[in-house]
């Protein structure tokens, strides 16, 4: 039996990538800027870089890691290197997953929970580089 592959519309690429960013911006300029730094709702993103760096480095850790995962979110709207790009996002939820464990397991709910939701999006990261490499 000879299957062949079906090419991903270009609405299913696009639909892809902006809730790759969506998840980026959320987490960056959401949850670690806006909540934490305008509106003061919840620390907690502050509390875990604190334990892991101290009191004034974790401070700008969280400011830089905001704005990082923002420009993640550009870079992948825009298709900016897309391969590089996604290995870029894999890398930083592996370290982020791994710092949070050995720093701040006590602070992180459900820890499964956290590997297998950063496992699926990771996967979606790679697909969506695939996809966008192969359009270059």
């Amino acid at each position: 039996m000879e299957t062949s592959a079906q090419p991903i519309s270009p609405l299913i690429k696009r639909l892809l990538r902006w809730s790759i960013a969506l998840v980026w911006l959320y987490q960056g300029l959401w949850n670690k800027y806006w909540v934490v730094r305008i509106l003061a709702w919840d620390d907690r993103h502050l509390r875990i870089m604190q334990q892991a760096l101290g009191d004034s480095l974790g401070s700008w850790a969280l400011n830089g890691l905001a704005a990082f995962e923002t420009l993640l979110a550009i870079a992948v709207l825009t298709s900016y290197q897309p391969r590089l790009t996604a290995w870029t996002q894999i890398g930083l939820l592996a370290s982020m997953n791994t710092a949070g464990i050995v720093f701040a397991a006590k602070d992180i709910p459900d820890v499964g929970g956290m590997l297998t939701m950063n496992t699926v999006f990771g996967l979606a990261i790679w697909i969506s580089g695939k996809f966008s490499q192969q359009n270059r």
